[in-house]
């Protein structure tokens, strides 16, 4: 086969894996009321970008490939500008919750702490 169709069935298939599990992670953020804390606030957020890149950046990559339209730059750069946005936007998501771990574990007792 065509090394283009397996990169497209490659792709269709990790698009449909990430969808279905940060739907599921959004899912049980939204039904259940008590993991509803600051840093699950954080995968909340990156959970839904997440969701965001599989379901709409990466299907619109493959066509964009597949079919090799858009045909004018503005509508080749808006594809790939959805694609590369939604990724900087979860780099950044890791970050705060990188952070937010950092602060909790290093900065303890001068958060708990009594003044």
């Amino acid at each position: 086969m065509d090394t283009l169709l397996w990169y497209a069935i490659a792709e269709l298939l990790l698009s449909i894996h990430i969808s279905f599990s940060n739907l599921l992670v959004l899912w049980v953020y939204i039904r259940s009321k008590h993991v509803r804390t600051v840093t699950n606030t954080y995968i909340f957020s990156l959970a839904l970008t997440d969701f965001l890149a599989g379901a709409l950046g990466i299907p619109l990559t493959v066509v964009s490939v597949m079919t090799r339209k858009p045909r004018t730059f503005y509508g080749c750069l808006f594809v790939h500008l959805i694609l590369c946005i939604l990724c900087t936007i979860s780099t950044f998501h890791m970050l705060a919750i990188a952070i937010d771990k950092y602060v909790t574990i290093c900065c303890r007792d001068r958060i708990f702490s009594s003044r």
